[in-house]
């Protein structure tokens, strides 16, 4: 019998609710490319969808299996998620037996990793990780902190070295992991897109006011916002930077989705003055859909975003830089080693530093002050650049599976 299925399992959420879900979709694509057959195993938020039971679950635009289960409800029911592998065993039983090439957790739970690859063994298939984030660690305030920190520690040092291979999102974790594995492999947050689509790409005219964007969380773990090394995006940088390029002179719209007003001040209520003085030029949107995130960013001039090099920031990779770029929008960021390599600076780029605040606010002005033909030439280049597409990767995909491509 044929193995040429890989099943994906992790806490991704379909069609793309998530920006986990956004990597697994277009790392499914790459092994649709290598001969197998994917079969999408995540979460769904639907009330009425049971937690540690899967039910199978179609997408539009979606041509994989597709199953999901739902979130935990209760104690009970979370100590069964990060511990038990029951309903994936079932599902590999009944639907799946004999047929199964791989099993790819996506940063999984530890406990649940480490019986996932006792699975594979017996269903004799290889069990890997797709590994795309080390966190810091929580102020143990609570058991829950308490629990996230050791299964952190437990999978990131323990389980994830004894997978048969190991996918990283960055030089970070290759680096930390490379010395346990002949079969590992490096990928950005990839996303597929049509390269040729240039369908709605926007320059502010010539004398208007440039607009800026920012999408994401600014407030990853409250335990540690109240730290400012706790901030993954460092919105606070960007601001601090954007009020100097006022008292400058510089004009701009600067759009904030994902975060409230409120909510930003809460963490960082001496800001309180600041975003006064930009009253006029600075809007939080508060958390709104994807799709509508998607034509901000589009209609916009740059997207702009700062992150501190901690490991949370450093173990992953973007999803910001990878998105921005791929509907055709430059970013203007500063420059960590897990985005360096795919920054073209003038391209699909401008980098600015917060320690040198004098050269950053230039070059802010400066991209404030181009034409707009300058900055649609640039959003060009970044949407025609398929620089994320998924089958730009297929060759380094393939490395994964050494001895064959779809069958055994």
């Amino acid at each position: 019998m044929k193995r040429n299925i890989v099943l994906y399992v992790g806490a991704f959420e379909l069609p793309d609710c998530n920006a986990a879900a956004q990597r697994v979709r277009a790392n499914a694509i790459l092994l649709t490319a290598l001969g197998y057959d994917v079969v999408l195993i995540g979460r769904s938020s639907d009330p009425d969808c049971p937690p540690n039971k899967l039910r199978r679950a179609q997408h539009v635009g979606i041509d994989h299996d597709c199953w999901e289960m739902g979130h935990p409800a209760s104690q009970k029911d979370w100590l069964r998620y990060i511990s038990s592998v029951a309903a994936l065993d079932k599902l590999i039983e009944h639907e799946y037996s004999g047929r199964v090439h791989s099993i790819i957790c996506y940063n999984f739970p530890a406990v649940a990793q480490f019986r996932v690859r006792k699975l594979a063994r017996r269903a004799g298939a290889r069990a890997m990780a797709d590994v795309t984030e080390w966190y810091q660690s929580l102020v143990p305030t609570s058991v829950a902190a308490l629990v996230k920190n050791f299964d952190t520690w437990f999978r990131m040092r323990i389980v994830n070295p004894r997978m048969d291979a190991l996918i990283t999102t960055s030089r970070y974790l290759t680096r930390y992991y490379e010395r346990w594995f002949d079969s590992l492999v490096e990928l950005p947050t990839l996303i597929e897109h049509d390269s040729n689509n240039l369908e709605g790409l926007f320059a502010t005219p010539d004398g208007g006011v440039k607009r800026l964007y920012y999408g994401g969380s600014v407030i990853e773990k409250r335990a540690l916002a109240k730290e400012k090394e706790g901030l993954k995006d460092r919105i606070d940088w960007v601001l601090e930077l954007l009020d100097a390029v006022k008292q400058e002179g510089g004009e701009f719209h600067f759009d904030i989705y994902g975060v409230a007003r409120e909510d930003y001040l809460e963490v960082l209520p001496y800001h309180e003055p600041l975003l006064q003085r930009l009253r006029e030029n600075v809007c939080f949107h508060g958390r709104r859909p994807r799709h509508e995130l998607l034509d901000a960013q589009r209609c916009c001039d740059f997207s702009i975003f700062m992150r501190s090099a901690i490991r949370t920031t450093l173990a992953g990779f973007p999803t910001k830089f990878t998105e921005s770029i791929s509907v055709g929008t430059p970013v203007i960021t500063n420059a960590l080693e897990n985005i360096e390599p795919y920054m073209n600076e003038g391209e699909n780029c401008e980098r600015i530093e917060y320690t040198n605040l004098e050269e950053s606010v230039a070059r802010i002005k400066a991209c404030l002050a181009l034409p707009a033909a300058e900055v649609l030439r640039r959003k060009l280049a970044c949407r025609q650049s398929a620089q994320f597409h998924p089958l730009r990767f297929v060759e380094e995909a393939a490395k994964l599976f050494p001895d064959q491509r779809g069958s055994q």
